[in-house]
């Protein structure tokens, strides 16, 4: 039988890669000065951490409401009713292009990261050829430093040599905000009410189609022997994704939970909670679980000799 590993960022980021939000932040800060000012003003106010998923929950949060309402804020007088409209669509339009900036960005500096992937030096993780991989890393780590098959792995948000990278939140995309209209100038205003559409689906992410779509996969979990959780500090927005493992987790697994902090132990133990009696789990850091695995991996790099 296998073993099923379901991989977070903490993997990426106990290989050395600075793979965490705060490096993002950083990268945007001196590549698009403009566009951390405005992840600063959006952002900070509904933040609660630097961690991934805490700017997954913010983009989960964010005011649309209040985006229009500045808009409005931003527009000429209405007895210029083209400029009025003409000033609101602008508004709208560079909130639009500030969203999609920071994907452009993601891309980037995913990018960067990848060409360090490379020169990383493999631990002594008990990978075997027969395990597979459930990763919400946009990196190659997996397959570059452990050679292992694309097909053994799922990169369920996309990889890094897509453009199709899913970040953001799984609140449903439709906005229950009062459409725009002005009968003189339709046409502006339809305009404007596509772009205030449009805002929220840019960080839309679908879960449940992705579990869907991928259901063969998650299937796999109902035959491992052993479930392995690396690095993974299940934010808000990914519950659905534990609920569909923890459904599916046999009662005679074994259960590890490798964690990079320890400070977020507590929040991670409230949330695995849900899905599995813990009594059943052991909690190791990674240094605990690589020493534990030394024998099984120097049998392994022998057998492979």
């Amino acid at each position: 039988m296998s073993n099923f590993f379901i991989i977070g960022n903490g993997f990426d980021c106990h290989h050395g890669l600075k793979t965490e939000f705060r490096n993002f932040e950083k990268y945007i800060s001196v590549t698009y000065p403009h566009l951390y000012g405005w992840l600063d003003m959006r952002f900070s106010p509904l933040r609660k951490g630097e961690y991934w998923k805490d700017i997954e929950t913010c983009l989960a949060n964010c005011s649309y409401d209040t985006i229009v309402d500045e808009a409005y804020a931003g527009r000429r007088s209405l007895s210029e009713s083209d400029s009025y409209w003409g000033d609101l669509q602008y508004n709208l339009s560079v909130e639009r292009d500030n969203f999609c900036q920071v994907k452009k960005a993601l891309d980037e500096w995913i990018n960067q990261i990848e060409s360090e992937v490379k020169t990383l030096k493999p631990k002594n993780f008990p990978f075997r050829e027969n395990d597979l991989y459930l990763t919400f890393n946009y990196t190659s780590t997996l397959e570059t430093v452990y050679r292992i098959p694309s097909e053994k792995i799922l990169h369920i948000h996309g990889t890094w040599e897509r453009n199709s990278k899913v970040l953001g939140h799984n609140v449903d995309s439709e906005l229950d905000i009062e459409r725009l209209e002005d009968h003189e100038y339709p046409w502006i205003a339809d305009e404007a009410n596509s772009i205030l559409e449009e805002m929220p689906t840019i960080f839309y992410k679908n879960s449940p189609s992705l579990i869907s779509d991928n259901r063969e996969f998650f299937e796999y979990v109902t035959h491992a022997a052993h479930i392995v959780f690396m690095g993974w500090s299940i934010g808000k927005q990914d519950i659905l994704y534990l609920d569909e493992i923890g459904k599916k987790i046999p009662t005679t697994a074994g259960v590890t939970v490798l964690y990079y902090s320890e400070g977020r132990l507590p929040k991670l133990k409230n949330k695995l909670s849900r899905v599995i009696d813990l009594k059943r789990v052991r909690f190791l850091s990674y240094e605990e679980y690589l020493d534990e695995s030394k024998p099984m991996a120097n049998l392994s790099q022998g057998m492979e000799a």
